[in-house]
């Protein structure tokens, strides 16, 4: 059940991850893949590290990949664009 979980709460991360290169392209400012890749190194290490390396209960740690999905959800919303919004649909181009 647990790994159910930890799937589900995954999610929201990688749709995350994949909005913030998907800056790179809109903004035009490579940084942005840098970000990403630094975050999902970062989670990729701390999230099985507490388990294994600092011997946590399981539910700790899906507690805490429990508040990076939230936290994703957030990137996600922050980093959507709205219709009209911004200088086009991609870096360079004007709205039709």
């Amino acid at each position: 059940l647990w790994g159910a979980w930890e799937r589900i709460a995954t999610i929201p991360f990688h749709i995350a991850m994949s909005v913030i290169v998907l800056q790179v392209f809109t903004r035009g400012q490579a940084r942005w893949f840098w970000i990403a890749l630094g975050l999902h190194a970062f989670l990729d290490f701390t999230g099985p590290g507490m388990l294994t390396l600092l011997g946590w209960p399981i539910w700790v740690v899906e507690a805490y990949l429990t508040v990076w999905a939230i936290i994703s959800l957030w990137i996600i919303v922050r980093l959507k664009r709205s219709p009209g919004e911004g200088e086009g649909t991609m870096a360079g181009t004007s709205p039709a």
